[in-house]
């Protein structure tokens, strides 16, 4: 098939690089100014196009989701154009099991940095899982070793702008799906970002364990407690590996926290992921450890409830936004007294 300066062949086994719930996915030659390039072309039904959100991925314009480069329309369909990656978090995970702390590492930096920039666009992503982030690896001299060099969010099929009325219904993925989102069943409710940040959880969690943290019958569970607004039965994750730190602990676990109106905020998640301040326990604890009840091998899950991050760096700049705001509102103040003075001069 020939789409102006794209070429690629459907029936090619070959260059068919996956399937998704809403359409497949092509491996295709670009031709552009400088060259012809590899891209991979998405394919999908135009009922499911949502140019608003789509439009709104292009200009984030960020290294850790997937550029989009055109958009075709033919007859029925549409074409996305984007940028073609080496391989999927979910390919690697069956590979590998649980990832060294390097992969890791990308991973979490990677999700933190693309998530606030579709926060930041109001973009809701609703199906974060493994399969849903591509990868780009180092060049090694040992082609063996895959070292994540880029991750990128992809598959915006489910997105939403935050302030649409249609972040109501059941959607995602179930295994990395907020409870919220399968209470829905029983207890109509809106949602918002949030329910992404339980999915990063999911997704951070079996990178660093080798498999997801609730099985259908805990996540049954935990629908039913998040209908009941049953937080207090809730345990959060069980033990995690040796290999995890402090941070990464704290992360997952504010990450999966049950009460939505607790759970981590993406510009939280990346300050954690970015900057890496210390965590300081909470004031009026009292002598409750930090650490939870250990059950299995490995490390007991931290108590992320009695800590809180200590970042200098976001603490300026809410003081920066904070001063700010004082001295405009104090300007339009002074502007109004004026305004009023000279009219009362006029009459």
């Amino acid at each position: 098939m020939q789409l102006e300066n794209l070429i690629f062949d459907e029936r090619d086994a070959s260059a068919k690089l996956g399937r998704g719930a809403f359409g497949s996915v092509f491996r295709a030659k670009r031709t552009i100014k400088n060259g012809e390039h590899d891209v991979a072309v998405k394919k999908l039904p135009r009922a499911n196009m949502k140019m608003e959100e789509l439009e709104a991925i292009r200009t984030a314009n960020n290294p850790n989701i997937v550029a989009i480069y055109d958009i075709f329309f033919q007859e029925d369909f549409c074409f996305l154009v984007m940028e073609l990656c080496d391989s999927s978090l979910h390919a690697m995970i069956q590979q590998e099991g649980s990832l060294g702390m390097d992969n890791f590492e990308s991973v979490l930096t990677g999700l933190a940095s693309g998530y606030k920039a579709l926060s930041d666009i109001g973009i809701i992503h609703r199906d974060l899982k493994p399969a849903n982030i591509l990868l780009k690896y180092r060049t090694e001299n040992d082609s063996k070793t895959k070292t994540i060099e880029h991750v990128k969010i992809a598959d915006f099929g489910c997105s939403r702008l935050a302030d649409t009325k249609l972040n109501t219904e059941l959607i995602g993925t179930p295994l990395y799906m907020a409870p919220e989102i399968g209470a829905s069943v029983l207890t109509k409710g809106e949602y918002d970002s949030k329910i992404d940040m339980w999915s990063i959880g999911v997704v951070l969690y079996e990178c660093l364990v080798g498999k997801v943290p609730f099985d259908e019958k805990a996540l049954c569970k935990l629908f039913l407690f998040s209908a009941n607004r049953n937080y207090v039965g809730y345990n959060g994750p069980e033990n995690f590996p040796e290999k995890a730190n402090e941070h990464h602990q704290y992360i997952i676990g504010s990450l999966l926290e049950l009460d939505a109106n607790k759970r981590m905020k993406p510009a939280e998640f990346h300050c954690l992921a970015i900057h890496r301040p210390p965590l300081k326990k909470r004031k009026n604890t009292g002598a409750f450890s930090v650490l939870g009840q250990s059950s299995h091998s490995g490390k007991p899950a931290l108590n992320h409830a009695f800590l809180i991050p200590d970042c200098p760096l976001c603490s300026e700049q809410s003081t920066s936004k904070s001063l700010l705001k004082s001295t405009m509102k104090m300007m339009h103040t002074h502007a109004a007294m004026l305004i009023v003075s000279q009219l009362n001069h006029l009459y």
